[in-house]
């Protein structure tokens, strides 16, 4: 059974930021408050690269594919350059460089989201 866990919701879009709010919960410990905030830069989403391909297939020769291959994304540059920048909540668990563990791990789902869909994820879960 999960008993720790994260969520974060699409707060405010500017034409340079994404703004969320989150929280960090037990699941034993009933309602928690968002009360942190993950900024991040727009400039930092990177879409998933798409590369056309043709498969051999018996039934379907030479079938054309299309495939989104996820971008490699260096978040240690991006949270030394503060284009992602953490406010952590209440309810935080630190980890070595002072940011919420569960704050860390959904900004991962965040550009995970992006990479997957090409949108924005309005908001994003994280369960340990």
């Amino acid at each position: 059974m999960k008993k720790y866990g994260g969520c974060a919701n699409l707060l405010k879009q500017t034409s340079t930021d994404l703004i969320y709010e989150y929280c960090a919960y037990k699941k034993d410990d009933g309602e928690t408050e968002c009360d942190g905030r993950i900024i991040i830069d727009k400039d930092s989403l990177e879409p998933a690269e798409s590369r056309v391909t043709t498969r051999r297939h018996l039934r379907r020769p030479n079938e054309i594919v299309q495939n989104n291959v996820p971008v490699v994304i260096p978040y240690i540059k991006l949270f030394s350059e503060k284009k992602i920048l953490i406010e952590n909540c209440s309810n935080c668990w630190k980890e070595k460089g002072g940011n919420d563990f569960i704050a860390v791990k959904l900004v991962f789902e965040i550009f995970n989201g992006y990479q997957e869909t090409g949108k924005v994820p309005k908001e994003v879960h994280y369960e340990v």
